[in-house]
């Protein structure tokens, strides 16, 4: 297996590589690891001795390794092309068909697409150096995929590395793609807390997604603009891209997107302290989502709804719509989305007088924070300091503070 990128492989890649019968290549599998040449790593991979892919680069033609490296990508663009798609983060085109002997991965249900990305992860950095020079259009594709999954699953550092190849590759293949992989960097450095890429990288993400005429580009690379302008607490030019991007939806007749523009612009208002706007705006939002069953963009507006009726003192509301949130949330790629779920709903049960239940929150946050190794994860451990140093408090002393609250 001369040309398999990284040190590991499952059944699906060793089929497309060498573009074989399913059953042959399972039964030498087997084989291989018997002879103690295949070591199982779990969930159906297989790390490769060294000896057995220097032996197999000895005796391989050069087009051999050519075609095998094709099939290779083939699988990997489709499998990871099914996952995005299964989760509902894509808005790519499926790719072309793919080679004779590829059989990418079969993917129905979330939990199998985060699956794959979580297992194929580590190796993709291995394939999409292996496919720079060789097939641009694979290499943006995968890097801009797994990418997408990794940023919305809370992760740094490795969507950056895995989208600079892309962005290499996507340049050499066409202005969309360019476009597309300056969005998702720009995304990227604003989730790692990186300035002033991201404005950088957005702004000719929009430049480039006019000059094209895509106007679902542009839709989204300004939700992500104003997502950026956000963190950095200029709510004013949030709104006013989240605005842009909802005329945009209304265009192109789009129930989706305009509903998840909708909640970002209620979740401006909110900010601001508008919060008759925002419940407004949030209402219609939640009301198309539940209608297209988009339990994910209802878990988003849900948590909105939950920060304005807290901010307007009604907590038990607030509470309420939170945990609804969580309960539409229980995927492994959500991670960083339940924290964030979890640190507000711990704020509300504290407003609320109820200590326990807010600690108990702001402890699941913190874990699913610990994971990611995010930044975040120091804001909720101060809240739980503070949690722990009232809850030491005199008893005569906390019913005073509560008096006075």
């Amino acid at each position: 297996m001369p040309v398999l990128p990284g040190q590991d492989l499952d059944l699906p890649v060793a089929v497309s590589l060498t573009g074989s019968d399913p059953d042959v290549i399972s039964d030498s599998l087997d084989e291989l690891v018997r002879g103690h040449l295949l070591t199982p790593t779990g969930g159906g991979r297989y790390v490769l001795h060294d000896l057995v892919r220097d032996y197999a680069g000895e005796i391989s033609g050069r087009m051999d390794r050519e075609a095998a490296l094709h099939r290779v990508l083939d699988d990997y663009v489709h499998s990871a092309h099914r996952a995005d798609t299964v989760l509902g983060t894509t808005r790519w085109q499926p790719p072309s068909p793919a080679r004779d002997g590829v059989r990418p991965e079969t993917i129905d249900t979330k939990a199998q697409a985060v699956s794959w990305f979580e297992t194929h992860r580590d190796s993709i950095s291995a394939v999409i150096d292996a496919s720079a020079d060789t097939d641009h259009q694979a290499t943006w594709r995968i890097a801009a995929s797994v990418a997408n999954f990794l940023s919305r699953s809370g992760y740094r550092r490795q969507p950056l590395e895995m989208l600079h190849v892309g962005l290499s590759a996507a340049m050499k293949a066409d202005e969309t793609a360019t476009a597309e992989c300056h969005r998702l960097l720009g995304r990227a450095y604003a989730v790692a807390g990186e300035f002033p890429p991201p404005h950088e990288h957005l702004s000719t993400a929009l430049a480039t997604f006019a000059a094209v005429a895509d106007t679902a580009g542009l839709a989204i690379a300004n939700r992500n603009l104003a997502w950026l302008f956000e963190q950095e607490g200029e709510d004013a030019m949030s709104l006013l891209h989240n605005t842009r991007a909802l005329d945009l939806y209304n265009e192109r007749s789009e129930p989706r997107g305009q509903a998840l523009a909708l909640n970002a612009i209620g979740w401006d208002h909110a900010r601001m302290a508008s919060y008759d706007l925002a419940l407004s705006y949030c209402g219609q939002a939640i009301d198309v989502l539940e209608d297209l069953d988009d339990h994910l963009g209802v878990a988003v507006t849900l948590d909105s709804l939950g920060y304005i009726h807290h901010r307007r003192g009604d907590h038990a509301r607030a509470i309420a719509c939170y945990g609804r949130s969580l309960a539409l949330l229980p995927d492994p790629h959500d991670r960083y989305n339940r924290a964030e779920v979890l640190d507000q709903l711990g704020d509300a049960h504290f407003a609320n007088h109820d200590r326990a239940a807010a600690a108990e929150a702001w402890l699941a946050a913190a874990d699913l924070l610990r994971e990611l190794d995010h930044p975040d994860l120091h804001a909720v451990l101060r809240k739980l300091a503070g949690a722990a140093a009232h809850a030491a408090a005199p008893q005569s002393r906390h019913k005073r503070a509560a008096t006075h609250r």
